[in-house]
């Protein structure tokens, strides 16, 4: 994530907290806050109305981010 924070010139200010869980219900209970959530994607399907559902639930900016397993964008 500081490569990251680097290459998109966010402010030294940023701070960056990793959540790790199984489903949406576990990590609703350890979400802080936040300007911008962001969660990875697992599997081949996606189901847009879990997407929307938690869009609706954390009541702020999401970026959904699906793996290709193929290309690296910071690489």
């Amino acid at each position: 994530m500081a490569r990251f924070a680097e290459f998109a010139r966010l402010p030294k200010s940023v701070q960056f907290h990793y959540i790790v869980g199984q489903n949406f219900t576990e990590i609703d209970q350890q979400v802080p806050i936040c300007d911008l959530n962001m969660f990875a994607l697992r599997g081949e399907t996606i189901d847009m109305t879990r997407i929307r559902m938690r869009v609706q639930s954390l009541e702020t900016s999401c970026l959904f981010m699906l793996d290709s397993g193929v290309e690296n964008a910071l690489a």
